[in-house]
């Protein structure tokens, strides 16, 4: 994939708060920090039309090396374990909302293997390097820029998405149904459903 972090389009022209999503996190200070970093890689992105952003792509592997300290992660449907670069899955789910609202092509999402507390069930996006990734497109006509805020005073990590002061983002309703364990996404724009997920917990 290409990105561009400084392309020929001037960061300061995407000004348009087209879709933006926030969630709170724990005062757990390895886990704040890989937040920070992961946040950090991702923050100022630009995306030209028909590009597809990957989480694993863009963040890479989280390692020692790079400053990752070992927090919480799920295993399997019960259990949890201490791994390095725990917590990043809230970075990339913040995103999924992010790009769920923004009507944005959802290309490659996993759901937990457990229920998280930060997200809506059934509204979660898992990663994992490198087998499991979150993917979107920016299937617009317009390049975006991506913010990537993680506060650590108001514990708020936040996803804005940017483009040019003339586009204007469609009426997106998004709604989540139960049916046993069965949580089932949906995404409509003008009445249409264009996307739908499935998670199950």
């Amino acid at each position: 994939y290409l990105y561009s972090f400084f392309s020929d389009v001037k960061s300061t022209e995407l000004s348009n708060l087209y879709s933006t999503y926030s969630t709170t996190f724990v005062n757990k200070p390895n886990r704040t920090n890989n937040l920070v970093l992961a946040c950090r890689e991702i923050n100022g992105l630009v995306l030209k039309p028909g590009e597809i952003f990957s989480f694993n792509d863009v963040v890479g592997q989280r390692t020692a090396a790079k400053g990752y300290k070992k927090a919480t992660v799920f295993v399997g449907k019960t259990n949890t374990s201490e791994s390095i670069g725990g917590g990043v899955c809230q970075v990339a789910s913040t995103m999924f909302n992010t790009a769920l609202e923004g009507n944005f092509e959802i290309v490659e999402r996993h759901q937990h293997s457990q229920r998280v507390s930060y997200v809506a069930l059934g509204r979660d996006a898992a990663i994992y390097w490198y087998s499991t990734d979150f993917k979107f497109k920016n299937n617009t006509e317009y390049p975006i820029r991506i913010e990537m805020i993680c506060n650590e005073i108001t514990r708020n990590l936040t996803c804005n998405i940017y483009t040019y002061d003339a586009v204007e983002k469609p009426d997106v309703d998004i709604s989540v149904s139960k049916s046993g364990n069965t949580y089932t996404l949906k995404r409509s724009v003008d009445g249409e459903n264009n996307y739908m997920a499935y998670s199950r917990y």
